[in-house]
């Protein structure tokens, strides 16, 4: 009996005694903790990629990330680190601060790549053969499988003042009397410019299903609907592909398999890490015939894939950058972007003598390799941005930060959103986007938006008017909207109102009915959804008066197809001397026209970033296709013509090597009846005789309606040849080829009478080639967006040319060319 009391009091009370005793034994007799530590050079800039190894076992190492940082056991005393651009030191721990670790090195007198010249025998060289071989299988976007992942994003923004020797002497006065450049450095000494920051989810199935959402993104100084533009072209830059594109400029990759022989390679090192060899190779292009790169990687052997990477044009550029980018063996199946680092700068921005510099972070997370997806998943956009992620409280970024904020980063969250007023620069830009897509708007919250305010053109002169939308943002399901607008030149007041039904938000179905009172081009098509020209549409001077009622039913498929049904009933009258004669000889001027429509815009594999409620398509090398179909039809309300008329655009971009970039626009249409010019196709003049600028998809040499059809075929062919037959010139345009042909039948052309417009067809071929020269000018406005002017020289020949001398089959066009940083 005693011992069962005593076996009892053992067993109940000797495990407490035991955990009690453990918990006062230091923890770290049973576990190791981890430290961070931070790599800087003498500047106190970070040094990525340095190699640092621990005791006296160099294979036991890690490489340093994009911000320096190492992170190992606090058990380590000595520490050694190399870098090619450094001098290798050893590092004591036994008497440092192990809470805030920054190891410092000096560079090397000779510092920066070197290369012996090009030896296609050197091993640098045969390995990056090898890493060629073995491609695709580090390229997730090309294996054929999936994955998912999350990134935290992090840019800051900082401005630097020009050096005096590259100033033009004008500005050194100006800078010294700019009392609020002086107010301002001293200011931007202690904070940011801009913090920006986003957290997002993608998810990739091989070939097209490509969605990433945006879960958070909070910018200092920025309203909501000025954020959009920021939340695009996320994805991790791939050097495994031929080529990439980077602000406006396609690179030539150095382990391309069609460019690699024009680069030099140089093996600088060889590092046992484990049990695989990690190669540190320099790479610079051979000639100057090419964008190419100049910069080193690092090549682990473990299926020779890259592991490390910084990479900056060798030549300079409108705007300077470097890419660092660090890989990790993800699942023990394969190499994934872990981190990556875009650093670029714009010169003269926001002043002469002021530049602007943005240092972009990306930090990938939760990687899985071929997931199991669900249908919520599987889809097309590439980045969706909802007006939640732009309201994500503190706590929310605190959980997903990989990185803390520092302290010039949390001073810049506290000073800029107090001068977010003062700065209209990004208004501005909206403002020009808007009045070159002719939608000039303001948005009243939450329930009004303004339009249609100010318009120019030809027939009208100026055109002032006004538009509003009511209730998409209050009622949900439903949408009001209306304008009136009044044309100085041609005295007449337009208007127009109409409302619709939100059906599906998952495929974008709306149902919509308008009126409209207004006018419009004769014999012209427009397609669903496609950009038309700002510059021709300002030099139209043929219209007519147009009033319309039409239902459309709208929506997407989940490919990102657009389609389109409805029904038209309008009036068209010509605004110039024209009549169409019947087959009963009767003279008409007023044409009655009931249809049913049906548009589609079919784009392979398109792109596509749905940010804040807008829907932006990015620039592809697949085909786009629009297809237009008019059924007339007599036995209902108004109309009195019964015909079939289609219509149809494909447009095609692509890459030919390294020798340029080509454009096909080809367009064909067919209308079964002879039919009122207004119902036919125009030739697609592009001859403006108030003009000079160059009009995309037309013949520059044709008048504006000199030629009509009802069947037509028109090809438009271009080729940029880049400016590599300028790479030592100080003028640098890029060389361009054009060449269009078409060919129009008119049936019964004797029907149409008038003296305003001449009514013919081109059946016997119309041809006319081009050489053009792009950015001979280059300028930059807003700092955030190139320009560039350049002249192109067309010549009319063939059947169709005119029978005066040379200059009246010649023509001169100004080109333009405005992309962003």
């Amino acid at each position: 009996m005693f011992r069962l009391k005593v076996d009892q009091y053992f067993s109940f009370y000797i495990p407490k005694v035991l955990c009690l005793l453990m918990s006062l034994i230091p923890f770290n007799v049973f576990s190791q903790t981890a430290l961070t530590a931070y790599i800087r050079s003498e500047e106190g800039e970070n040094v990525q990629f340095a190699y640092a190894y621990f005791g006296s076992d160099s294979t036991d190492g890690i490489f340093s990330d994009i911000d320096g940082k190492i992170i190992f056991d606090s058990n380590t005393n000595l520490i050694t680190i190399s870098h090619p651009d450094y001098q290798t030191h050893l590092f004591s721990l036994e008497n440092e601060r192990k809470d805030s670790l920054v190891f410092r090195l000096d560079h090397h007198e000779s510092r920066g790549i070197k290369f012996p010249g090009m030896d296609l025998t050197n091993p640098g060289f045969h390995i990056v053969e090898k890493v060629i071989a073995n491609d695709r299988l580090h390229d997730p976007e090309i294996q054929g499988g999936s994955f998912r992942y999350k990134t935290y994003n992090k840019t800051v923004v900082d401005l630097y003042k020009i050096p005096d020797h590259r100033l033009k002497k004008k500005y050194h006065e100006m800078v010294k009397q700019d009392s609020v450049f002086h107010k301002h450095h001293k200011v931007y000494g202690q904070q940011h410019v801009e913090v920006i920051e986003s957290m997002t989810e993608r998810t990739f199935k091989y070939p097209k299903m490509d969605h990433e959402k945006v879960l958070g993104l909070k910018v200092t100084g920025l309203h909501e609907d000025e954020m959009t533009p920021l939340s695009t072209n996320m994805h991790p830059i791939s050097f495994y592909g031929n080529y990439f594109e980077f602000l406006g400029v396609r690179f030539a990759s150095p382990i391309g398999v069609a460019n690699y022989k024009k680069y030099d390679f140089h093996l600088e090192q060889e590092l046992l890490v484990g049990d695989d060899t990690v190669f540190v190779i320099t790479f610079k292009p051979s000639h100057l015939r090419f964008p190419g790169l100049i910069g080193r990687m690092h090549i682990n052997s473990n299926q020779y894939a890259i592991q490390c990477i910084v990479a900056e044009p060798y030549q300079s550029h409108t705007t300077d950058f470097q890419i660092s980018g660090l890989y990790e063996f993800v699942e023990n199946k394969e190499w994934f972007p872990k981190q990556i680092n875009n650093v670029y700068s714009v010169d003269k921005f926001p002043k002469p003598y002021l530049g602007t510099v943005y240092d972009k972070k990306t930090y990938i997370k939760d990687i899985e390799i071929n997931p199991d997806l669900s249908e919520e998943d599987k889809k097309v956009e590439l980045v969706v941005a909802d007006h939640y992620a732009t309201q994500q409280e503190e706590e929310f970024w605190n959980s997903h930060r990989i990185v803390p904020l520092s302290k010039k980063e949390r001073l810049t969250y506290l000073r800029v959103d107090t001068l977010r007023h003062q700065s209209t620069a990004a208004n501005t830009v909206q403002r020009i986007a808007a009045f070159y897509k002719e939608d000039l708007n303001y948005r009243l919250p939450p329930i009004l938006v303004l339009r249609d305010i100010f318009n120019i053109g030809k027939f009208e002169g100026i055109r002032l008017g006004l538009g509003a939308s009511l209730g998409k943002d209050l009622l949900k399901v439903f949408e009001f909207n209306g304008y009136g607008a009044y044309g100085f030149r041609d005295e007449k007041w337009k208007y127009g109102y109409g409302g619709g039904f939100f059906l599906n938000k998952k495929h974008d179905a709306e149902l919509m009915f308008e009126h409209q009172k207004d006018i419009k081009e004769p014999g012209n098509v427009v397609y669903l959804d496609k950009e038309k020209d700002f510059f021709r549409s300002i030099f139209i001077g043929t219209m007519d008066s147009y009033e319309s009622n039409h239902a459309k039913l709208s929506f997407r498929s989940p490919g990102y197809h657009l389609f389109e049904l409805g029904i038209h009933d309008y009036t068209e009258i010509p605004l110039y001397d024209y009549h169409f004669v019947d087959e009963n000889n009767a003279a008409i001027d007023v044409f009655k026209i009931t249809e049913f429509t049906f548009r589609t815009r079919i784009a392979v594999k398109e792109r596509i970033t749905h940010t804040l409620g807008t829907v932006n398509r990015l620039k592809s090398s697949y085909p786009v296709i629009y297809i237009n179909y008019n059924k007339g039809l007599t036995s209902m309300l108004n109309g009195n013509y019964s015909f079939d008329k289609i219509s149809g655009v494909f447009d095609f971009r692509f890459h030919v090597g390294h020798i340029g970039e080509s454009e096909f626009a080809l367009e064909a249409g067919h209308v079964d009846k002879g039919l009122p010019y207004p119902l036919l196709f125009n030739g697609r003049g592009g001859n403006l005789a108030t003009s000079s600028v160059i009009i995309e998809d037309h013949f520059q040499t044709m008048n504006l309606y000199e030629f009509a059809s009802n069947r037509f075929f028109n090809v438009f062919y271009s080729h940029n040849f880049g400016s590599r037959l300028f790479a030592h010139a100080k003028l640098k345009p890029d060389i361009v080829v054009y060449h269009h042909m078409g060919w129009g039948k008119l049936d019964n052309p004797q029907s149409h009478q008038g003296t305003e417009v001449l009514v013919k067809s081109y059946n016997k071929g119309y041809i006319e080639s081009g050489l053009g020269f792009n950015n001979i000018i280059k300028y930059k406005f807003f700092g955030k967006l190139y320009g560039g002017l350049g002249v192109s020289f067309f010549h009319r020949y063939g059947p169709h040319r005119n029978p005066g001398n040379f200059g009246d089959n010649f023509a001169t066009r100004l080109t333009y060319v405005i992309r962003g940083v």
